[in-house]
């Protein structure tokens, strides 16, 4: 007969092996709610990824891998163990009491719990990267268990009702938290817009002098720009290109090109066109996001003064650290026109 401790053991090993696949299965099912709901919070929400959805979500798929390899390994272990070795011992001993046709029908059982209790650690490791070998060793272990639960009629729990909530659970988990974050997302996401159509009317109205290109169509949900051409002179625009919240991406102003002039002529030229341009930012009582806070004039200086150092036109590229911002700044020749840029890092 078997003792207490054996009896909890079989029924022990019981529940961990018909858990372990529910919780793999839990783990791989993650995979699909994780990818539509990112796909949500890109497209609803503010066009970005969300940290706190992808922690959480290799922290969930973590978790129930750890969980599962408990569950399966230790009752992968635990049937090469002399404990367990016994029970398949007692279990013969007490067939051997009974008719030869429960006999035969016992053998193979046994012998498949002997065979699985001489298989190398290599082989288990090979087989836990399988998930098609784990999961025919796991029903074939639960399988043995029931066999030999049935020779001492014991009575196992059941376990559907558990196995049902841990494969459902990481699902709901990952759920449950992403949906408020693609909820919010998406507020924040109006929000950023409804701030660059107010810098986008602003724009429009502060370089009211100048007429809006075609290009300024040219924009998407992250992105936007736009060109104020000058009526003077079509080779004298600007590029003003928005981020999604309506802040300054990138400032660039073109210039006619003089090839007759010398760099520094140029540069004494462009830099009244710079001025007239912060003049108009700096009037404006409109909320021109961060481009009315920097310092066009200032930053345009810094790269004419190496420009102008030059003894002849070409194309220059100067890093200029402020005190609230780097700047790359670039001072372009481009075919008929000299190009000034000014881009945040």
């Amino acid at each position: 007969m078997l003792t207490e401790k054996e009896i909890k053991l079989i029924k022990s090993y019981y529940i961990r092996i018909s858990l372990a696949t529910p919780v793999l299965l839990g783990c791989l099912f993650t995979c699909i709610p994780c990818i539509v709901l990112s796909f949500l919070y890109y497209e609803l929400g503010n066009g970005t990824s969300s940290n706190l959805q992808l922690f959480l979500f290799v922290g969930i798929m973590l978790l129930w891998l750890f969980l599962w390899m408990y569950l399966f390994l230790s009752v992968r272990i635990g049937v090469q163990s002399k404990k367990w070795k016994t029970i398949v011992e007692k279990a013969n001993m007490q067939l051997s009491k009974g008719d030869y046709s429960k006999e035969i029908k016992m053998v193979a059982a046994t012998r498949a719990m002997g065979n699985l209790s001489h298989s190398t650690t290599t082989e288990v490791v090979s087989s836990v990267e399988s998930i098609a070998i784990s999961y025919s060793m796991a029903r074939d272990i639960k399988e043995n268990i029931r066999k030999i639960a049935n020779v001492f009629h014991i009575q196992l729990p059941n376990v559907a009702k558990t196995a049902i909530l841990l494969a459902l659970l990481p699902t709901l988990i990952v759920t449950g938290c992403t949906i408020p974050l693609i909820i919010q997302s998406r507020k924040d996401g109006n929000h950023s817009v409804e701030m660059r159509q107010v810098a986008l009317d602003n724009y429009i109205k502060v370089f009211d002098g100048y007429r809006q290109s075609n290009s300024a169509g040219k924009r998407n949900d992250n992105h936007c720009i736009l060109f104020f051409t000058s009526n003077d002179n079509e080779d004298k625009y600007i590029c003003i290109e928005l981020e999604r919240d309506g802040e300054l991406d990138q400032f660039s102003a073109y210039y006619p090109f003089d090839s007759n002039l010398s760099p520094k002529e140029m540069m004494d030229q462009f830099r009244i066109y710079i001025k007239d341009i912060e003049m108009r930012l700096k009037s404006s009582g409109n909320d021109l996001g961060s481009l009315k806070n920097v310092d066009i004039t200032a930053l345009f200086n810094d790269a004419a003064s190496e420009y102008e150092t030059l003894t002849a036109h070409e194309s220059k590229f100067i890093n200029k650290e402020t005190k609230n911002a780097e700047y790359v700044l670039c001072i372009r020749v481009e075919d008929s026109v000299l190009y000034f840029s000014v881009e945040e890092e």
